[in-house]
């Protein structure tokens, strides 16, 4: 009886697990996932040259990849020498390009083509087979069949050469204007911040002279020898670029800023950058406060760098990255300069520097303690973001200007005197305010980053 009921036990036990194995079983079986039809590659012959560069050249496509679960599906773009698809290591050394969540088709510039061939060994001038296939994952990876291309590369030669713009921004002098170096055949770009009070007409000239030149026709458009003016559309940051093969260009703002909260602007708005072209980089000179600082384009997040390694402090010759979340340090509020630059051979890297820079707003005027032969310094209040000045001052005239110089300077255009709350004082404006009473007195002046046209003051006899 006791072994009857030993074996009756161990049948249990064996039942028991067979049911444990089934259980598990179901639990650990993936759905089979797959692509429901190849894709398409059109064309999938393509011959590449420099007038094609710029345009898509091939369009990949295919029907969404369906998950047993809900949720966003990625997909990816591979493309490899057709002699590294096999194998072990099959695919390793594809070129891989994102496409985005639920997105089912993507299109190949001729310029980055031409790249992706060169790097997986196709001879220039020479038709060369390629295999692409597309890459899916959610929970796991799932890869549709390959299809094969053609692809002929090109030799690509650097684009060369410079275009420059003398404008009323420089006095209209070729030797020493803005230039717009070229980024592929007969085609340049640059850039230029316009400020004020400077004009917004410029010319276009091959060579850093005036023995030949580019203007508008009456008709407004592009050619050899016109005297009208190209204009900029209002002080600002641009991009220009200018077409000679087909007598085309264009202005458009474009700007970098600095963001944080050891800006002006804290997280809220940009504080905008000016392009040096002499130095051929984006600078911002003026008060920071302790905090975090990036850069990003456009006053948007799309393109936007940040530190990897947490740099703080002063920095020069540093690098930050495109869309990393890290942020520069500002430990002490002061005043600085900071610079930036896009490098221009691998553009997910951006050199920036932050060193500290002397910066001060004066007043100077006969009713000043200096008079007219020297400024007295105003002191700047962080918390409120504005200069201020207490002290005595005598009858006679008020204007301020920047670093003890005339180059930057602000006074009125009506005539201001006395006692005043958000009066207006305008760059390089003759004008001066009027002080009547001789006493004490609090002056508050409230200028934005990049000295804007106008800039807002109150003096208050106290």
């Amino acid at each position: 009886m006791k072994n009857l009921i030993n074996r009756i036990l161990a049948l249990g036990f064996i039942v028991l697990a067979c049911a444990s194995c089934e259980k598990d079983a179901e639990l650990t079986t993936l759905q089979e996932v797959s692509f429901a039809a190849p894709i398409e590659a059109t064309p999938n012959s393509i011959i590449l040259s420099e007038d094609n560069n710029f345009q898509p050249v091939m369009t990949v496509s295919w029907l969404d990849v369906i998950y047993p679960i809900s949720a966003p599906v990625t997909y990816t773009l591979a493309i490899d020498a057709t002699a590294d698809t096999f194998g072990e290591n099959g695919w390793a050394n594809a070129v891989r390009i994102p496409v985005g969540s639920d997105v089912l088709s993507t299109s190949i510039l001729g310029d980055d083509l031409n790249d992706y061939a060169a790097e997986l060994g196709l001879a220039p001038d020479v038709e060369g087979e390629l295999m692409v296939r597309v890459e899916a994952y959610m929970d796991r990876f799932v890869y549709s069949d390959p299809v094969a291309i053609t692809v002929t590369p090109y030799v690509q030669e650097l684009p060369t050469g410079n275009l420059y713009i003398p404008g009323a921004y420089n006095g209209w002098d070729p030797a020493t204007a803005a230039i717009l170096p070229a980024i592929s055949s007969g085609i340049y770009q640059g850039y230029l911040t316009v400020s004020v009070p400077q004009g917004l007409g410029f010319k276009i000239t091959p060579e850093q002279d005036w023995d030949e030149f580019y203007g508008l026709d009456s008709n407004g458009n592009l050619s050899l020898g016109a005297d009208g003016d190209l204009s900029f559309p209002a002080h600002g940051s641009y991009q220009i670029t200018v077409n000679l093969n087909n007598l085309t260009y264009t202005i458009v703002p474009y700007s970098w800023g600095i963001i944080g909260p050891s800006t002006p602007g804290g997280w809220d708005a940009d504080t905008d950058m000016s392009f040096n072209y002499i130095d051929q980089q984006w600078e911002y000179i003026g008060p920071l406060a302790a905090g975090a600082l990036k850069f990003r384009l456009n006053n948007e997040w799309t393109t936007n760098y940040g530190t990897e390694n947490g740099n703080n402090g002063e920095v020069q010759n540093a690098e930050v990255y495109l869309d990393n979340p890290g942020a520069h340090t500002i430990n002490l509020g002061d005043f600085y300069k900071v610079t930036f630059s896009v490098n221009p051979n691998e553009p997910a890297v951006a050199i920036y520097s932050v060193n500290l820079v002397s910066y001060s707003w004066g007043i100077i005027g006969d009713a000043t303690p200096g008079g007219w032969n020297a400024d007295t310094d105003m002191t700047y209040d962080f918390g409120n973001s504005r200069w201020t000045y207490t002290g005595d001052l005598v009858p006679g005239a008020l204007k301020f200007r920047l670093n003890d110089e005339w180059t930057i300077n602000y006074g009125t255009e009506d005539g201001n005197n006395g006692n005043i709350v958000d009066g207006i004082m305008y760059i390089d404006n003759p004008g001066a305010h009027t002080i009547n009473v001789a006493g004490t007195y609090e002056i508050i002046f409230e200028v934005g980053a990049n000295n804007p046209p106008t800039a807002i003051y109150s003096i208050t006899q106290l």
